[in-house]
């Protein structure tokens, strides 16, 4: 009975070794696509503010201050609490108003609006010829592309600068394969 406690005890240990490993992978990976992506991100805001010398200038003193928040959080992970891909997003958001980038997106925003209001009619006709369950299921899919979307997939964001958005809309799709984690949609139904 001992060696099979100790073993049991033994196994513990190993698991929790192996999820401690895991989580620090994990963290790694999210601080490094932020650090990629930052660049790309103050080019959008500066983008949004018309490009002025004063946009310019605020847009790399936001890379940098978030550059150093990005190089803090890679010594000391919990240095802002709990480090997980919202709180990395939020804390981005936060340096952009900061630095008084209020909409970093502005002009990406109007440019895909002008390209969705093109492609409406279609997709609303593709909508229109499905049975009730799988149009509200189309659109809760549709919702969550947008979200994978904004949250900078490295996928639909390679997509973006190649594609349209209706392509973006309809990959997203693709890849959001039932069965989801949570994905009781009877009861909506």
């Amino acid at each position: 009975m001992k060696k099979v406690r100790r073993y049991e005890a033994e196994r513990r240990r190993q698991g929790c070794k192996r999820r401690r490993a895991k989580d620090r992978v994990d963290k790694s990976w999210r601080l490094s696509g932020c650090h990629l992506a930052l660049l790309l991100i103050r080019d959008m805001a500066v983008a949004s503010e018309g490009g002025t010398e004063d946009a310019k200038r605020r847009g790399d003193v936001f890379a940098r201050a978030f550059s150093a928040h990005l190089a803090r959080l890679m010594e000391e992970p919990a240095a802002y609490g709990k480090l997980g891909l919202a709180n990395l997003l939020e804390l981005r958001e936060e340096c952009l108003r900061e630095f008084h980038f209020f909409d970093a997106y502005r002009t990406i925003k109007q440019r895909e609006n002008e390209a969705s209001l093109v492609v409406l009619p279609d997709l609303l006709m593709e909508l229109d010829g499905m049975n009730e369950e799988m149009r509200l299921l189309t659109l809760i899919e549709g919702v969550l592309a947008a979200n994978i979307f904004d949250w900078g997939s490295r996928a639909c964001v390679d997509l973006y600068h190649k594609g349209t958005i209706i392509e973006i809309y309809r990959m997203s799709r693709n890849k959001m394969q039932r069965p989801w984690r949570a994905s009781d949609t009877k009861i909506i139904f």
